[in-house]
């Protein structure tokens, strides 16, 4: 019998610890909830900066595109910039072969060999996943 009472209070310490433990991690998981509210609070607002911020930011190349076209002006890279910036290049470019076909007898008499210039960002293929 005495045995039994024995057992049986270290059975009810053993049920008060639980409980005060039970009720410690019910505190720590309203705090944890708490945090994560806040949390959440600060995401929703950076993602409203952020989608304000892109929106302000495509308003203001419409306007200075609008600003332009007023103006009358053209983007540097409009066709007509393009084929003058070309036009200049293949100019350079011959003046330099005519300098080079009248020297003719340098060290440096091959050809060099041409680098290929790696594509724009935005141009480059996606990439598997």
């Amino acid at each position: 019998m005495q045995r039994s009472m024995q057992g049986i209070g270290r059975l009810r310490d053993s049920m008060v610890q639980s409980a005060t433990v039970m009720r410690e991690m019910g505190k720590r998981t309203n705090e944890i909830s708490t945090i994560v509210d806040t949390i959440n609070l600060i995401a929703e607002r950076t993602n409203l900066l952020s989608l304000n911020a892109s929106i302000e930011a495509a308003r203001a190349v419409r306007r200075r595109a609008r600003l332009r076209r007023r103006r009358g002006e053209r983007s540097a890279t409009s066709p007509t910039a393009r084929g003058k910036a070309t036009a200049d290049i293949a100019a350079i470019i011959k003046a330099l072969q005519e300098v080079r076909a009248g020297r003719g007898h340098g060290l440096n008499d091959r050809r060099p060999a041409r680098r290929r210039r790696a594509a724009p960002r935005w141009r480059r293929p996606a990439r598997p996943a």
